[in-house]
């Protein structure tokens, strides 16, 4: 049994590997993009893509990076009565070691 953490990281290897592998990519943009297919047809994405197009490596980041957000929105534990802390250094030197003051 994996913990999150593993899987997560697994999850975000196999999909690096789209930047590593053109036709792997391609794949992976034809199984999200029903967009380019109903607009454009799959022979638009066969013909044109290729790594060395800027676009279609936008298209393959931005793919990645909604991949990453909706990972970490998935996975995100909700806290119920948890607040918000901001810690700074103690440039007094007031607290000893292990303390810290909270208002």
């Amino acid at each position: 049994s994996y913990s999150l953490h593993e899987r997560l990281d697994r999850c975000l290897r196999q999909e690096g590997e789209i930047f590593c592998d053109q036709e792997l990519a391609k794949a992976r943009i034809k199984e999200d993009l029903t967009v380019v297919q109903n607009i454009y047809g799959y022979e638009f994405l066969e013909k044109s893509f290729s790594f060395d197009d800027p676009l279609w490596m936008d298209v393959c980041q931005a793919r990645y990076q909604f991949l990453i957000r909706n990972y970490v929105d998935k996975t995100r534990i909700p806290v119920s009565k948890g607040c918000h802390l901001i810690g700074i250094a103690d440039p007094l030197g007031l607290l000893r070691d292990g303390e810290i003051f909270v208002r």
